[in-house]
């Protein structure tokens, strides 16, 4: 079955603007590890929210660095087809197999045979019964609870001697836990390596310090600091203070707390953990400089002042009512060497553990039993990767032909009944379905690079219904217009598995959708213009009318003596007589202008007239439905998915009809009953400005074109009297006189 790519006669689709692999026999299949990757869509792409369970795709990534590679994929098609009798299995995308499947020329296909057929024994089915994931993941869940299950972890479970057990403890506490395949913590051999090593360094380092005299009090030396620590602060303000007073008896009073501090504690709760209690002096504070164990101590502080005596003063200094500041200098001396051995301990790990308990493990085989279970749990690894690698083979049944037809191709995104392997789910908004969206991590970073993809994109955040999930998506609009596509309107996503997430647009990179919609822009934009002038010219107006009337009536209630009042003006009936003639000829230049184009269409012959509205139409739209026609070329999916992390290999083109398949526009189903009559539609007059409109139009092109006549009248007489000779003209006005 052996196949090479230098031989293999491989077929091409051409999808997408460029060429596409066939993966349709077993041929193809087994040649595909020596297809040029210069031929592969894509080189490498994230293994994460993509539409393959992780699982297969934590298999694919070998390395582990959370992207998958052309290497990697071809390593798990030439894996596949060491196992498989047929390869094209594979494309039925079914996690299933029979014996009969799996090759009897290989090893690995041997050895998985041998683990499948013990797996339908186990659950005491025929041999020719299917093996399915289930059925393997159930036998793999028996396996990981037998107390050696192969992942070189020991628990407690396999762990049958005392001794062993409590010495398992002493390495689970001290250095840390593995995870056993059954979910339960134990250990493994480089756990037990770290922990023999740090009690070998633990007791060489105790041997040291005890040889140089560094511990005051032995194995209690370390205690004895912690306690001393705890206190060192407040005894050396207690000191300090006790110092300003001898110095300065004056000072005594500043010194310890007032009584206003204590009346602003009245009002709450007070325990010995209340911090501001802490905050106050460890004890009064006198000329004489001595601490009393006894009596007058901060509440707040006894508990660490009588582990300080008990664990530092007594073992060193003997019994005490009080420390002096001998005392204390003292003990402060004793401890600093401690204190700098401390500094350089190792075995820092085994640290709980006492010297007797570390010498009991040097001395004793508790590392080579553990070591001994260890060593008898890894003979049984043989075992459990046949099973993980039965699991695999299910897995990349399933998932392989999925992500082969992504990655060398991307035959399911330009196939009309499957999704690609990037593609999140579907949007509906304003009358559409989108179906090319992907999710995103960042809108701002993946806008960066969408942008040249050419596509109208909305960017939306989701959240699930429940409002427990967020997540952002990216969904291409490639049908429709974009009139109502706005920052802020809402939508429902329903994601792969058919979740429902309300989404609320958030950003939007605009670029033309269609043909037909750059063929109407000219017209709205001109509509848009037109109501945003009289929308102007009436908020103008009607501020106008708003302040002369205020200015009316002010002038009205304005309380002025007859004398102050300026005589109003004399009506000039010449400025208002000027005021309707320049009306009327603007007028009448209006009709004229409006005949002459009308009388020039009209005298057109008939054949020409479409011809001339086809032009002007192209005029107005053609510029606009070129530029979009031109965009609409370059649209691609590339840049949407290299924004996301892919390393795409090629163009990848959108198409208009392959654009049109993405997002479906609002149809009604075929044979229904449409009427058109709405009892609730608005019912105005605004139908009457129109006829208005149009009357004065007409009146207007009427009364042009009868000035248009006349003056072409006009001009006809004084041709043909300028071509009449002296004679004749003679002649002619003797026959007029006769007449």
């Amino acid at each position: 079955m052996a196949s090479t790519g230098a031989k293999h006669r491989w077929s091409f689709d051409r999808l997408g603007g460029f060429d596409q692999v066939r993966l349709a026999s077993d041929a193809d299949w087994l040649a595909l590890s020596t297809l040029d990757a210069k031929l592969w869509a894509v080189l490498s792409c994230p293994s994460r929210q993509l539409a393959v369970d992780n699982a297969t795709f934590d298999l694919l990534d070998a390395d582990h660095d959370g992207r998958v590679r052309v290497s990697e994929v071809q390593q798990s098609v030439v894996w596949a087809c060491d196992v498989l009798m047929s390869p094209s299995l594979l494309s039925r995308r079914r996690a299933e197999f029979v014996l009969t499947d799996l090759r009897s020329d290989t090893q690995l296909g041997e050895l998985l045979a041998s683990v499948a057929k013990d797996v339908l024994e186990q659950a005491g089915l025929p041999l020719e019964s299917a093996v399915n994931l289930p059925l393997v993941a159930d036998a793999i869940a028996r396996f990981a609870q037998q107390p050696f299950n192969g992942d070189g972890v020991i628990t407690a479970q396999s762990v049958n001697d005392p001794e062993l057990l409590d010495a398992l403890a002493d390495v689970m506490q001290s250095v840390g836990r593995s995870e056993d395949v059954s979910g339960q913590l134990g250990i493994d051999s480089s756990l037990l390596d770290t922990f023999v090593a740090a009690v070998d360094d633990r007791l060489r380092w105790l041997d040291e310090a005890n040889t140089a005299g560094a511990f005051v009090l032995g194995e209690q030396t370390e205690a004895a600091i912690a306690a001393l620590d705890a206190v060192s602060a407040k005894i050396d303000d207690f000191f300090t203070r006790a110092s300003l007073v001898a110095f300065d008896a004056q000072s005594m009073s500043a010194l310890n707390p007032s009584l206003p501090i204590y009346e602003a504690m009245y009002g709450n709760l007070l325990t010995d953990a209340t911090q501001d209690i802490a905050a106050l002096p460890i004890a009064q504070v006198s000329a004489h400089a001595t601490l009393s164990f006894s009596s007058g101590i901060n509440p707040a502080w006894r508990h660490s002042l009588d582990s300080f005596y008990q664990k530092v003063v007594l073992p060193v200094l003997g019994e005490r009512l009080a420390l002096t500041l001998t005392d204390w200098q003292q003990l402060q001396q004793q401890f600093a060497m401690s204190r700098d051995w401390l500094t350089r301990q190792e075995g820092v790990s085994v640290a709980g553990l006492d010297r007797a308990r570390l010498m009991a493990w040097q001395t004793s085989s508790w590392a080579v039993g553990l070591q001994e279970l260890i060593t008898k749990d890894s003979t049984y690894s043989d075992q459990l990767k046949m099973m993980s690698d039965l699991r695999k083979l299910l897995l990349l049944l399933r998932d392989l032909d999925v992500v082969v037809n992504n990655f060398v191709s991307f035959r399911d995104f330009y196939s009309p009944d499957q999704l690609g392997l990037f593609e999140a789910g579907t949007l509906f908004l304003d009358g559409r379905s989108m179906r090319l969206c992907l999710q995103v991590d960042s809108v701002a970073d993946h806008a960066k690079m969408a942008h040249l993809a050419g596509t109208f994109l909305l960017y939306c955040d989701c959240v699930r219904r429940s409002g427990a999930d967020h997540m952002s998506i990216v969904a291409a609009v490639t049908a429709g217009d974009a009139d109502q596509l706005m920052v802020g309107r809402h939508g429902v996503f329903y994601d792969r598995a058919g979740d429902e997430w309300d989404a609320v647009v958030v950003r939007m990179i605009e670029n033309p959708i269609s043909v037909s919609e750059a063929f109407w822009s000219p017209y709205k934009r001109i509509g848009r213009m037109v109501a945003s002038q009289l929308e102007k010219l009436a908020s103008a107006r009607d501020k106008a009318v708003e302040t002369k009337a205020a200015t009316t009536v002010t002038d009205v209630v304005k309380e002025q003596k007859p004398a102050d009042k300026p005589a109003a003006p004399p009506f000039d009936i010449a400025k208002f007589a000027g005021i309707f003639a320049a009306m009327g000829l603007a007028i009448g230049a209006l009709g004229t202008a409006i005949a002459t184009v009308i009388a020039g269409f009209l005298a057109l012959p008939l054949w020409e007239i479409p011809l001339v509205i086809a032009g002007a139409v192209l005029l107005v739209s053609g510029p606009s439905m070129l530029l979009a026609w031109l965009k609409l070329r370059k649209r691609s999916l590339g840049p949407l998915l290299d924004a996301n992390g892919w390393a795409v290999n090629t163009h990848a083109s959108i198409s208009l009809p392959f654009g049109a398949t993405l997002t479906k526009v609002a149809v009604l189903p075929a044979g229904s009953h449409r009427s058109l009559l709405d009892p609730f539609a608005q019912k105005s007059r605004s139908g009457w400005w129109w006829v208005l409109l149009l009357v004065v139009l007409l009146s207007g092109a009427g009364a042009g074109y009868w000035q248009w006549s006349k003056m072409e009248q006009t001009v006809a007489v004084k041709e043909s009297t300028v071509l009449i000779k002296p004679d004749a003209k003679s002649a002619l006005g003797t026959a007029v006189k006769a007449e």
